[in-house]
């Protein structure tokens, strides 16, 4: 398994993200439903969480960090999934309505990191890739393409999965019209031998098909956050980079039992 030198700063990794979700599922039972859509190559879950009730007629997705190299999104979809619980368990409003009014009759369903092994790669190099075969391919990728060091500019750029395909290129639609360039795995831009040959792009389109006719986002980003951009997240300014979420802003763990299962009596939180 591949170490972390130093104090060498990842970004909101998939080990936080699994971290993060854990506590979600455990203080809003009631609110979240957590599932897994599949596993990566690399044998990483494709985790999706839904708010309100599956059933309900009105269906929103929402994911994040389908590029490899797009991680803030993961951490922006889960900032804002701990903001939207902790209103609803304050008992917040918004413009009169209560979260729970506006949850009823809903079901977001989110995929806060859609490529898991990509965001790896981008984050650790190769070595973040625990089976040896397809470590081995992400290498000859980057000796092919340039990439030399396993933390350097190459690999934090990189796009595609952990075989080498982008799987923004990778769905069904528009599939045949797209044209690469690249013909053979690549950091960006291969779109597979096949539509949806890929885990992750098979497992989203076998298991929510039925949501890309309701409302979809998807979040991108571009590789740098604007100077004049209001600081959202916890942002260290000098390097344009979202620091580690932690606990995402949720009450801290000693404060987490009961939390989601608030009765009338209990006392208000502190801010």
């Amino acid at each position: 398994m591949y170490k972390q030198l130093g104090r060498r700063f990842w970004g909101y990794t998939y080990q936080d993200l699994e971290k993060d979700l854990e506590i979600f599922a455990r203080a809003f039972p009631e609110t979240m439903e957590l599932k897994t859509l599949g596993k990566t190559a690399d044998k990483r879950e494709i985790y999706c969480f839904i708010l309100g009730r599956a059933d309900a007629g009105e269906k929103i997705f929402l994911f994040g960090a389908i590029h490899g190299r797009e991680y803030m999104t993961s951490q922006l979809l889960m900032e804002q999934t701990a903001e939207f619980l902790t209103k609803l368990y304050r008992e917040e409003t918004y413009k009169g309505y209560s979260y729970k009014e506006l949850l009823r009759g809903k079901a977001v369903y989110v995929v806060p990191m859609a490529n898991p092994d990509g965001v790896t790669i981008s984050q650790q190099g190769p070595r973040g890739i625990r089976d040896p075969e397809l470590q081995k391919q992400v290498w000859k990728i980057g000796e092919r393409e340039g990439g030399r060091m396993p933390c350097g500019p190459y690999y934090r750029k990189w796009k595609a999965n952990a075989r080498g395909v982008d799987l923004n290129r990778n769905f069904q639609a528009f599939w045949e019209e797209y044209h690469d360039l690249k013909g053979q795995p690549s950091r960006e831009g291969y779109k597979g031998q096949a539509p949806e040959d890929q885990e992750e792009s098979k497992a989203k389109d076998s298991q929510l098909s039925f949501l890309w006719r309701s409302h979809l986002l998807g979040f991108r980003t571009k590789r740098r956050i604007p100077e004049n951009m209001p600081q959202l997240w916890r942002a260290d300014t000098a390097d344009h980079r979202i620091r580690p979420a932690g606990r995402l802003g949720l009450p801290g763990p000693g404060r987490l039992q009961g939390l989601g299962r608030k009765r009338k009596e209990d006392p208000q939180p502190h801010h």
